[in-house]
């Protein structure tokens, strides 16, 4: 069962008739932010606490966070229900910049060097731990840099990403939020998937 949360309220709770949403669309994408959208019933009882680019917004299935973003649209329609679009936790990383720079050293070093810049200009709530990094360098040497000033997302994507591949991964352990930088997904299914007859 999915459900929708802005901290510890309810959004969207099937169990609970005053806590629905229209249309609800989570969309998840390979080294992408995601999104999540809804249309928001002037009925609901959080109707006036939603708060663009403030309120956060966490999608359970059973008792497991899967995803987190922060509101960035809450357009009314005719009929006064908001259209409710969230961009996820990703989107982060287009908040900081990272200053013009020359590194040299590990791979992992460097991730984790774009992941403290990060940390250090933005918000708590916008702060990652550091993860596994199993994306590598045949020689365990890279040399980068930029003369450029850089969102810590178009660094990593253009100074890691666009030359080794690999994927970022949010995962949640214990209440905190980290970002991984894999080679390749660790958690595959072996599911066929076949087209019907």
């Amino acid at each position: 069962m999915y459900q929708i949360n802005m901290g510890d309220s309810y959004i969207f709770d099937m169990r609970d008739m005053q806590y629905t949403v229209a249309d609800p669309i989570l969309t998840r994408k390979t080294n992408h932010p995601g999104s999540l959208s809804f249309i928001l019933p002037v009925t609901h009882p959080a109707y006036n606490n939603i708060i663009k680019l403030k309120s956060i917004m966490s999608v359970y299935r059973d008792e497991t966070l899967i995803w987190e973003g922060r509101v960035m649209t809450d357009d009314q329609n005719i009929g006064l229900d908001k259209a409710i679009l969230c961009e996820g936790v990703l989107g982060y990383l287009y908040d900081s910049i990272i200053r013009p720079f020359t590194y040299q050293g590990s791979l992992e070093g460097f991730f984790a060097k774009l992941i403290n810049e990060h940390n250090a200009h933005v918000n708590e709530e916008q702060r990652f731990i550091l993860g596994n990094v199993t994306v590598t360098d045949a020689n365990d040497y890279i040399s980068r840099s930029s003369q450029s000033y850089l969102s810590t997302w178009e660094a990593i994507k253009s100074r890691l990403i666009d030359t080794y591949g690999g994927y970022l991964v949010v995962r949640y352990v214990d209440g905190l939020r980290y970002l991984a930088y894999f080679v390749d997904y660790t958690n595959t299914s072996t599911h066929v998937v076949q087209y019907g007859e």
